[in-house]
């Protein structure tokens, strides 16, 4: 059985990741070029990401797309489903799904008119066969997932009130923040990583590839985002 792609292409960001700290010439794959060529005039359309300051090809490529890529090292390579709750424009979830097409990943949200412009924009020109939308609140929706992914959608105790039920035993929660955790929970993360540390050791793409981006990868274990959940419901 063949090993797809985008599974090497995984386990050399991983490799430059830990091993290369001084890569910084690594292109940036045809995927992601295409996915802000593509997202560019769409957002000009539909409201998919801010129109303030108005974004250009770099930014949708700085701002959104490659940030999105620096939470490949943080998924376990035995999860097999991903969910990314209040998806919105489809960030982190769908560049992830780009460049793990091993992996299902499902893009959530409870505005469809942003997810239907994504799949009937998108998907077909990507060539993403790895996708689902769902139109729901994350509350109403059922499912088992391994990853679930957030990105600055609310406090971290009312996400993982959210999302604890979506989650199987052993799966973990990956959120982007910026500012102090601590601040929202009392409740230590398993991992923080910077997302400009990790995209600075990668080095995508020489200057497109540079990545001023202030804000943290948060990963938390199911324990942890029960207890998040508890303090919420304690109103905490």
């Amino acid at each position: 059985m063949s090993t797809p792609f985008n599974t090497y292409f995984t386990l050399l960001f991983t490799f430059a990741l830990l091993l290369l700290p001084s890569c910084s010439s690594l292109p940036i794959p045809s995927s992601l070029s295409k996915l802000a060529d593509l997202y560019l005039p769409l957002n000009d359309k539909i409201n998919l990401v801010s129109r303030t300051p108005p974004p250009t090809r770099a930014s949708i490529l700085r701002d959104h797309i490659l940030p999105s890529t620096a939470l490949l090292p943080l998924i376990p390579a035995a999860a097999e489903r991903m969910i990314d709750v209040g998806t919105g424009g489809g960030f982190p979830g769908l560049p992830l799904a780009l460049c793990a097409s091993d992996k299902e990943v499902v893009l959530l949200d409870s505005r469809g008119k942003k997810l239907e412009a994504l799949k009937s924009s998108l998907f077909d020109e990507l060539g993403v066969s790895n996708v689902e939308t769902v139109h729901s609140r994350s509350e109403d929706y059922v499912g088992a997932f391994d990853v679930v992914l957030g990105r600055g959608v609310a406090s971290l105790p009312k996400f993982a009130s959210w999302v604890e039920h979506l989650m199987k035993p052993d799966a973990v929660m990956i959120y982007i923040r910026g500012g102090d955790w601590g601040e929202d929970t009392r409740v230590e993360p398993d991992e923080v990583r910077e997302i400009k540390e990790l995209m600075e050791v990668v080095g995508w793409g020489g200057e497109e590839g540079q990545v001023a981006n202030p804000k943290r990868a948060l990963v938390f274990g199911k324990g942890k985002v029960r207890r998040m959940k508890a303090e919420f419901e304690r109103g905490e």
